[in-house]
């Protein structure tokens, strides 16, 4: 995880850098599938929409990739 800038202490997932050599060395190791998951700090006022867009740009990214 790594902070989000301009939030309350919120993250983001991070590790899609190199998602593509990592996923074709576990199919080749015998995966079959992968998921992905992000983290939301839940408070009276969290998520932020900037949080929210942020996680939404990762999770596009991991399903194009």
């Amino acid at each position: 995880l790594e902070p989000i800038s301009g939030t309350d202490g919120e993250m983001t997932t991070k590790g899609l850098e190199d998602l593509d050599a990592r996923c074709a060395k576990y199919k080749k190791d015998g995966a079959q599938f992968a998921k992905w998951r992000c983290v939301h700090k839940l408070s009276a006022t969290t998520p932020s929409v900037k949080a929210l867009e942020e996680v939404a740009k990762v999770i596009i990214a991991y399903c194009i990739s």
